[in-house]
């Protein structure tokens, strides 16, 4: 195999493992969101009484996970602040243009494919971890008055949430759509003729997570088989068939 090929393959193997990441933090931020939504739809008339009601639910929070005297390296987005590829065979910032992570220049993985000299070495890497928190009702009002629209009703914060709620759904499709076709890229270079269809891959990702198991993957598992509909119709009416599964039930 040339070195130009096992370039390209890993290559695509750390844009794989960087999709896979936005997959699972995608889905844990639909989980949040969908949280936030029953809280304030079944909780109306108790906010409505107090405010200050309290409930409980899940929130992202990024550790920096010490590396120093691991003899390990990392690529970290100065810009998005986040570990794009970790670990990283290359220790100085002015070879990170040489690093797995990158593509003519840009990254693959960071979320705003930013340039590879924005990416630097550290002695740590970034992880994302879920704790359960405690909120009221003006927590989320605050949130996304801040962060989409003056919400000036109860239902106008609903359709906030549920706008949010199908961005982040859109990002997560995405990243699937991304990681799908470099797992066939790379089955083109291994000689396999055995491309995986959209829905294919979500059913390996659906599969892992009933396997690991890991707080909440019902949920996880839920959106995912919510995304492989959409997915199943969208391949029905690429194939000239909008009405295929739905014939055979």
């Amino acid at each position: 195999m040339s070195a130009e090929v096992l370039r390209v393959r890993k290559q695509l193997e750390t844009t794989i493992q960087g999709m896979n990441t936005h997959v699972n933090e995608g889905l844990t931020k639909m989980d949040i969101i969908k949280q936030e939504k029953n809280v304030v739809k079944n909780h109306a008339l108790n906010v409505a009484a107090n405010k200050d009601y309290e409930y409980e639910v899940d929130e992202e929070h990024q550790d920096r996970i010490d590396i120093s005297g691991t003899g390990k390296f990392v690529t970290n987005c100065l810009k998005c602040n986040s570990t794009c590829h970790w670990p990283c065979s290359f220790a100085n910032d002015e070879d990170k243009e040489k690093c797995a992570a990158m593509l003519n220049g840009n990254c693959t993985v960071c979320k705003d494919k930013c340039k590879w000299n924005d990416h630097v070495n550290n002695s740590y890497r970034f992880e994302i971890r879920t704790v359960r928190v405690k909120k009221t009702y003006e927590d989320i009002k605050q949130r996304y008055v801040k962060e989409q629209a003056k919400v000036q009703t109860h239902q106008s914060l609903l359709d906030s949430i549920t706008q949010e709620y199908k961005e982040k759904e859109m990002k997560v499709t995405e990243s699937i759509t991304c990681a799908r076709e470099s797992l066939n890229r790379l089955k083109e270079i291994a000689l396999k003729e055995d491309p995986l269809s959209h829905v294919q891959y979500i059913e390996l990702l659906i599969q892992n997570e009933e396997r690991e198991k890991k707080p909440r993957f019902l949920e996880r598992v839920k959106m995912l088989e919510a995304i492989k509909q959409q997915a199943q119709l969208l391949a029905n009416l690429s194939d000239g068939n909008p009405l295929t599964g739905f014939l055979s039930e």
